[in-house]
């Protein structure tokens, strides 16, 4: 008998960019089901209505910051939040990102290529729980 194959991880994506929202699933369905939204309310409300493995949060969007996004994923899903990585195009300076990563959250630039973007998803998926 064969087992049914393990679904691919879910993971949502929150950026204000719509060109990104379109392409950067496709970039990486061969690795995720990606759901893309907006901004932080369409998060929240998708983090209150799915389950997901795992986040992609913009860190600068008219709404919200990445960082405050997170916080309200947080309210309703605890575990996405701690799976969250924040996505930018920004330059961060080493205390942006040593704060960053002292409250727990990776930060990728959105210049990552697909591969290696998958890759660091799959670890915060593997290393927190």
């Amino acid at each position: 008998m064969k087992s049914a194959p393990n679904p691919k991880p879910r993971v949502l994506y929150v950026d204000d960019d719509q060109a990104l929202r379109r392409v950067l699933p496709r970039g990486l369905s061969t690795w995720f089901d990606v759901v893309s939204v907006a901004n932080a309310d369409a998060a929240v409300d998708a983090a209150s209505g799915s389950v997901f493995d795992a986040a992609l949060v913009d860190l600068e969007m008219p709404d919200a910051s990445g960082w405050e996004t997170i916080e309200r994923i947080g309210r309703v899903d605890a575990r996405l939040a701690r799976r969250a990585i924040i996505f930018t195009g920004a330059q961060l300076d080493e205390q942006t990102l040593a704060w960053s990563r002292a409250r727990g959250h990776d930060i990728v630039p959105k210049t990552t290529r697909a591969a290696d973007l998958a890759t660091a998803v799959l670890d915060r998926i593997r290393d927190v729980q």
